[in-house]
């Protein structure tokens, strides 16, 4: 057999807004998807993630620092804090996404319009 390409729809116009305007137009009924579950997990991940920086960090407090070998081994898990600070953060953004994710669709004039929802911000295909 023979597989055929298959063009897809490309959006005419993607844009990001905090309004959409839904004048003139049939709201179409979407399945819902449910992202709890990835976001609870995701959120499980962040708390253990930013536990293991609380208590680095609270480990680098209390250390003297005699010898260029401490004041290097202070260095080096300054840095690795950072680094896995970025780490947590992203999973934080993540958690966040998912929790606050949804989606409409709509019939305008002649176009279909799909509105993905990201908290307060709306990317409108």
């Amino acid at each position: 057999m023979r597989s055929r390409l298959r063009s897809k729809a490309i959006p005419e116009r993607i844009r990001l807004s905090f309004v959409d305007d839904l004048t003139g137009s049939t709201p179409l009924s979407l399945p819902s998807r449910r992202t709890w579950p990835i976001s609870l997990l995701l959120g499980v991940v962040f708390a253990i993630f930013a536990g293991i920086a609380v208590a680095q960090i609270g480990s680098m407090r209390g250390q003297s620092i005699d010898t260029v070998f401490e004041l290097m081994i202070v260095l080096f898990q300054g840095f690795w804090v950072l680094g896995w600070s970025v780490g947590v953060m992203i999973l934080f953004l993540l958690t966040v996404l998912f929790l606050l994710y949804g989606e409409s669709a709509r019939i305008t004039g002649h176009r279909l319009v799909h509105v993905v929802r990201l908290g307060p911000v709306k990317l409108i295909l």
